[in-house]
């Protein structure tokens, strides 16, 4: 689902304002997002993400993508949030 670049492992003490995700979205595309920050809610991690355009800026929508973080075997991994709980 996702690529961190930059060498991002999770820990967002300095390299998520510069870290990016590559997302492959479900019709195959690919979206480059930054990393603004990775956080804690019910003893889960969670990752929010801002879509990067072609020049590596802030989307002007807006939109910040989040989903569920975990590290699997010392790999970063996303999954979608199944519920609003």
């Amino acid at each position: 689902m996702s690529d961190f670049e930059n060498g991002c492992a999770g820990s967002c003490d300095a390299c998520c304002e510069k870290a990016t995700v590559t997302l492959t979205l479900d019709d195959g595309s690919m979206m480059e997002c930054a990393i603004l920050t990775i956080f804690e809610a019910d003893e889960k991690e969670y990752i929010a993400l801002l879509p990067l355009d072609e020049k590596g800026n802030a989307s002007e929508e807006g939109d910040v993508y989040l989903y569920r973080f975990q590290e699997v075997n010392g790999n970063p991994t996303l999954d979608n949030i199944e519920s609003d709980e």
